[in-house]
Order: C-alpha cells, then structure tokens, then sequence
C-alpha cells in the first residue's frame, strides 16, 4: 500500500506509462473510476495525460541530474530500462540493487531521493497553477 504521496503518485505514473508503451494513448477513459471499483488498489490515482506527461517529465529531468536515483525509480516502478517497453515488469528492490549495481541499502537511498525529487516537482507544478 503506498505509503505517502510519492509513492501515489509513481504508481499511476508507472500505469501511465506501461499504457503508453502498449500503444495506449495513456490511462484509458474509464480511469477516472477505477478507485471506485471493487477491488481497486487502495491509495490509487488516476492522473490526467497532462499530470502524468509533466510527472514524466520531471522524472526524465532527473537522469541527467541523479542517474542512479533514476535508474532505481525506473527499473521499481516501470522495469529494466534496457528491456523493450512491452516486455518490461517492476522489479523487486532487490532485483533493483542489482541491476544499479549497489547495496540493497544504497538503492533505497536512491529511492528516497528519486520520490523527494518527485515530491519537490508536483508541488511546484501545483503552486504554478
């Protein structure tokens, strides 16, 4: 279960995203139901294409700033960059360490990072409303 914001706000961006890559134009019409559905995911959210591109956006900013802290928000929440988009799954963080080639506890720190990155985006996103 999402434990803060950032971690909400991943999860529907990494929906988004693995609905882009099957050649969807994003979430579908519906989305804006989903956490109304039996059985929908507790703490999710549907982002509109505009939120979710510049959520994208701040997150793809982030691999020339923080390329490790990237990389790990990458291959947790959409899967192994290298992997073609349609074959890609979210890794385990462990399976995340190793791919960023790093400790466990370093991958973390890089996730920490990654989702404060996040955090500072959205609100200025929000404040420029």
């Amino acid at each position: 279960m999402p434990h803060d914001i950032a971690d909400v706000l991943l999860d529907a961006w990494a929906q988004w995203r693995a609905r882009r890559a099957i050649g969807g134009a994003g979430f579908p019409v519906a989305a804006a139901f989903t956490r109304l559905a039996p059985g929908a995911r507790s703490g999710s959210v549907a982002l509109g294409d505009a939120q979710a591109a510049a959520l994208d956006d701040a997150i793809a900013s982030l691999r020339t700033e923080d390329a490790s802290a990237w990389l790990v928000l990458h291959c947790h929440y959409l899967g192994d960059p290298d992997v073609p988009a349609r074959d890609r799954r979210p890794m385990p963080m462990r399976a995340t360490a190793h791919r960023a080639d790093c400790a466990l506890s370093t991958a973390y720190l890089h996730l920490r990072r990654g989702k404060r990155v996040v955090r500072e985006r959205v609100l200025a996103i929000r404040k420029n409303r």
